[in-house]
């Protein structure tokens, strides 16, 4: 498994990280990444905001957050020392990247051999062995990786499912508000528990659709033909600020300015 730094990433990586589940690196879940700030200049990430899942937010260094199996891992000393567990992460997705990864490897291995045979530094029965060692070897990965593929793409259409009715759920306590029902702060009440779990699923349907359509072109699979859109966050009890700052994005500022694009004296 590979672990990067949120330093070492592009801001097209550091975009699809938006909404994904922070761990620490005992794996035990944090919350969500909500927003990353960027230096316009060097195009790497300088400090982040973390949305803890007990709603509270924490700024921290770029230097203190790492990508690793789908999911971002927090580390105050800015170290990771072997591989950290995420208690929340799908096991069924980690399975499934490791057969990937590997299929990688293997074609990878397929297109030198070609170049080999073309450059005239193998014979064609060394090239039809190894190829043909390479094809077993390749066709065995995609029947055990389609077995995990199928799982989560079930998986996939089990949490769409929950987040659509979550998502109703908390429409009709927000509407129970708007008429006067309940009040802001029952609202609150009962609605905030409801935004965490929808936070969470988000998450993890963001990581489980981001991997089907990545290895769509390695295995033979069809996503579910169910494609959602996520819905935005329409609680008047938490509406955007004065400047519209959208609630979750990677914010370019120039390597004088603070996070707020104050210029530093």
């Amino acid at each position: 498994m590979s672990i990067r730094s949120l330093r070492d990433m592009t801001l097209e990586e550091l975009m699809k990280l938006l909404k994904a589940p922070v761990f620490d690196e005992s794996g035990r879940r944090l919350g969500l990444l909500e927003r990353i700030y960027a230096d316009s200049k060097k195009k790497v990430a300088k400090k982040a905001v973390i949305r803890f899942d007990n709603g509270k937010r924490k700024k921290v260094s770029a230097d203190q957050l790492f990508y690793a199996s789908g999911a971002v891992v927090y580390s105050r000393k800015g170290v990771i020392k072997g591989k950290p567990l995420f208690a929340d992460s799908e096991p069924d997705l980690a399975q499934a990247k490791e057969i990937l990864d590997k299929m990688k490897v293997i074609k990878e291995r397929m297109l030198k051999l070609d170049e080999l045979l073309v450059e005239g530094k193998i014979t064609e029965t060394t090239f039809k062995i190894l190829r043909g060692d390479y094809e077993a070897q390749l066709k065995s990965l995609q029947e055990m990786g389609m077995k995990y593929f199928e799982k989560l793409k079930k998986r996939l259409m089990e949490l769409e499912s929950r987040e659509e009715k979550l998502s109703e759920e908390l429409n009709l306590i927000e509407a129970r508000m708007y008429v006067g029902e309940i009040s802001e702060n029952e609202y609150q009440k009962k609605a905030g528990p409801i935004k965490l779990e929808l936070d969470r699923i988000r998450g993890q349907i963001k990581v489980i659709r981001e991997f089907l359509q990545e290895c769509t072109s390695d295995v033979i699979i069809g996503l579910p033909e169910k494609v959602k859109v996520e819905k935005g966050d329409i609680s008047v009890a938490r509406p955007r600020s004065a400047e519209g700052r959208q609630e979750f994005e990677v914010k370019v500022i120039e390597e004088d300015e603070d996070e707020e694009g104050r210029v530093k004296l």
